[in-house]
């Protein structure tokens, strides 16, 4: 049977920049995904880490991105974010923004809530 998943709209306090630091490449989001999994795995402990599997699936900006999750740690991943208070020795903290089972609802809600307002002269 296969697995379900949710995803989570994330929004930082810090740029992913300022947390990758010297390890900032070209490949941003492999290194912000074993960073972000780092972490996890040390507030959730190995059960419920394993139980959640978290992924990062997109970096939408400099401060957000979608982590993609099993259905059954679902919970345990938006507690461990939210404890989640130094990355790297820099103050940063996690906010929830909205979940959702597929990453198109997820893209169309950021598109509608972070959109660039137009120019004005």
């Amino acid at each position: 049977m296969r697995e379900k998943h949710r995803y989570i709209l994330v929004r930082s306090s810090e740029s992913i920049k300022a947390l990758l630091g010297s390890g900032y490449t070209a490949d941003t989001g492999k290194e912000f995904s074993k960073l972000i999994n780092r972490y996890m795995l040390f507030e959730l402990g190995d059960v419920h880490y394993s139980d959640s599997n978290p992924q990062v699936a997109a970096i939408l900006d400099d401060k957000t991105f979608i982590l993609k999750v099993l259905l059954k740690g679902f919970k345990d991943s938006v507690v461990g974010l939210a404890f989640i208070n130094k990355v790297n020795n820099i103050p940063i903290s996690f906010i929830t923004l909205k979940s959702s089972g597929t990453i198109k609802s997820i893209k169309e809600y950021y598109k509608s809530r972070f959109a660039e307002l137009p120019a004005q002269n």
